[in-house]
């Protein structure tokens, strides 16, 4: 069956631009409520920014770890795949 984002196992498509806006959304919340919320960080990027499908690990790690577009799978030049 097929599962929502996140769900660990599948590949979620992503365009360059939702990874900017993923990145920059996951940057001013943790410019608001710091680096220890990262469960209302999720939370609030689904409230404010309308981006779902991410834990709070997943959150914290992005923070850590920001995806570049070195270490993804470029499929035709517009969209990219992403293990999740």
């Amino acid at each position: 069956t097929d599962r929502e984002p996140g769900q660990g196992g599948k590949l979620s498509l992503l365009t360059p631009t939702h990874i900017l806006q993923e990145d920059k959304a996951i940057s001013e919340l943790v410019e608001k409520y710091g680096i220890r919320k990262w469960t209302e960080v999720a939370q609030k990027m689904q409230e404010v920014y309308k981006l779902r499908g991410r834990s709070g690990k997943q959150c914290r790690e992005r923070y850590a770890k920001p995806l570049t577009l070195n270490n993804s799978l470029w499929i035709d030049g517009t969209t990219i795949l992403t293990p999740q």
